[in-house]
């Protein structure tokens, strides 16, 4: 509460997180409590408080139960930049990504010119990476590239797999 605000109460230093689970999705909450500056290389100021994975399970559930509140339409939905149009093909292939792109890869990564931009755009990355060189980055991004940005998500071999698949266009 020194930092951020919930039901609008608190400091306003940081985002409001009334609507934290809904807007990123628990997947993305963990990696980001496991290691802010990891998600956000350079640009957080949130301390590394170092949660255990029992407190970080406990932290995700407790915004989950505050956003299911009927706040009555509070907090209003961020007042964003408009995304950047896709290029010709109208974004079509974005519309199919998994859930877990949308929540958690687009915060950094962007797709036919949509997402984030502190990743490299994934375009093309078959020309880069076959299945099993994908899913290894997946799985522990570190191991392939030491000092690399990208943090190790957690993400299971299911979700790898989902995500490979549809990054490599199957």
């Amino acid at each position: 509460m020194g930092c951020h605000t919930i039901l609008g109460e608190g400091a306003y230093y940081a985002p409001e997180l009334t609507k934290v689970y809904e807007r990123r999705g628990p997947v993305w909450m963990r990696a980001f409590l496991r290691d802010p500056q990891a998600m956000f290389p350079g640009e957080r100021k949130m301390v590394q408080y170092k949660f255990t994975d029992a407190e970080i399970g406990d932290l995700i559930e407790f915004f989950r139960w505050i956003g299911g509140i009927d706040t009555n339409g509070f907090p209003p939905k961020p007042d964003l930049a408009a995304a950047p149009s896709p290029p010709s093909g109208g974004g079509a292939r974005l519309s199919t990504a998994p859930s877990t792109f949308k929540t958690v890869c687009a915060a950094c990564h962007s797709v036919e010119g949509q997402g984030g931009k502190v990743g490299p755009a994934l375009d093309g990355i078959s020309r880069k990476y076959d299945a099993a060189a994908l899913d290894r980055w997946l799985a522990d991004p570190q191991s392939v590239k030491p000092g690399t940005a990208m943090p190790n998500l957690g993400l299971s071999p299911d979700t790898r797999k989902e995500l490979t698949n549809w990054l490599l266009g199957g």
